[in-house]
C-alpha cells in the first residue's frame, strides 16, 4: 500500500514515497529533534500520531506545542478535540473545539470548527425526556 505524502518543512517542500506509515513517524520525529523552532512540523507529526493511534504520544506533543510561541493554536486545539473524540469523550471534544474557536482568525477555519462541532453533536447519544407522557 504505497502513499504519496507531501510535507512542507520551512521553506522547501519534500515529496517522498512511503511504504509504511511508521517511516513517516520516524521521519517527523527526527525533524522535530533537528529543528525544534519550526512551527509547521508539530502539526504534521501530531496528525501522523493521531492517524497511527499513538494517542498518549499525540497528547504530549499537543501539550508541548501549545506552549510554543507563534504556533497556530486553533489547529492545536482542533487536534486536541480529535484526540478526545478518538477516546470517546465527546463532551471534552466540544470543549476543546470551543477553545479552538477563540483562536480562529479566518472565516474558513471557523467554519471548519463549527462543522466539526455539529458533527460531534450528531454522534452524541440522544437523551430521553423524563417528562414524556404516554398516550393511549
Amino acid at each position: 500500500m504505497d502513499k504519496i505524502i507531501q510535507i512542507t518543512l520551512g521553506r522547501g517542500t519534500l515529496e517522498c514515497q512511503w511504504v509504511v506509515a511508521k517511516v513517516l513517524k520516524v521521519f517527523l520525529e527526527e525533524a522535530m529533534q533537528c529543528d525544534v523552532t519550526n512551527l509547521n512540523t508539530p502539526r504534521y507529526y501530531i496528525k501522523c500520531l493521531l492517524d497511527n493511534e499513538d494517542l498518549e504520544e499525540a497528547e504530549k506533543l499537543i501539550n508541548y506545542s501549545l506552549k510554543i510561541k507563534g504556533i497556530d493554536k486553533a489547529t492545536m486545539w482542533f487536534y486536541r478535540s480529535l484526540l478526545s473524540e478518538k477516546r470517546g469523550s465527546f463532551l471534552n471534544a466540544l470543549k476543546f473545539l470551543s477553545e479552538s474557536e477563540k483562536y480562529c482568525f479566518s472565516s474558513q477555519s471557523l467554519d471548519v470548527v463549527k462543522d466539526r462541532k455539529k458533527f460531534i453533536k450528531s454522534k452524541m447519544p440522544k437523551k430521553k425526556s423524563k417528562n414524556r407522557k404516554e398516550t393511549k
